[in-house]
């Protein structure tokens, strides 16, 4: 079974394994760490005076605790996985970014 998502939904799987690895190591459980959120949440102060680029892709991998971690991770598996079945691994891939991006500079 692993081997048939790992090659059906390599997309899905990274992004889920990225959200839980990151709210292991930056404490995600109960909201990220203070300098995890500084070196990758993202804003005005983060993308223009810090000189942050990276900041409004990384900042989708960091959530406030634990029940958002877990709605995060359904969400993800659930949405992600459907769309990279109807849409393809490189197309997944390449949406998610430009929304992450955008979503994060524009909101």
């Amino acid at each position: 079974m692993a081997k048939r998502l790992l090659r059906g939904s390599p997309v899905t799987l990274a992004i889920v394994v990225l959200l839980i690895v990151v709210a292991i190591v930056g404490r995600g459980f109960r909201g990220p760490a203070t300098a995890l959120q500084f070196a990758f949440g993202t804003g005005f102060e983060q993308i223009v005076e810090n000189h942050r680029w990276w900041t409004p892709l990384t900042s989708v991998f960091l959530t406030d605790g634990g029940i958002e971690l877990a709605i995060v991770v359904i969400g993800a598996a659930l949405l992600i996985g459907a769309s990279e079945r109807i849409m393809g691994s490189l197309k997944t891939a390449l949406a998610f970014v430009v929304t992450a991006v955008f979503g994060a500079v524009f909101g």
